[in-house]
């Protein structure tokens, strides 16, 4: 959903290659997000709001975890 409303913000539909890398607590609790890309109307804004809710399963050591990301307007 965050590209889609970008692309209402920006006005235009473009392709976009973002990289999301999330901190993760020994709990499992994402504690922090960067999003490594373009950010048009937002985009990476609502990336980084809606991976700061996710949670993973409890860990011995917690750690950090990189998602790429490629989206491809419709044409």
């Amino acid at each position: 959903q965050c590209y889609e409303r970008a692309v209402r913000h920006a006005g235009a539909a473009v392709d976009a290659r973002v990289t999301v890398t999330m901190d993760i607590a020994p709990s499992g609790a994402v504690t922090n997000v960067d999003v490594d890309g373009p950010d048009f109307g937002g985009m990476a804004g609502c990336l980084r709001n809606s991976a700061r809710r996710f949670q993973f399963p409890p860990s011995a050591a917690g750690g950090q975890v990189p998602v790429p990301l490629s989206f491809t307007a419709m044409r």
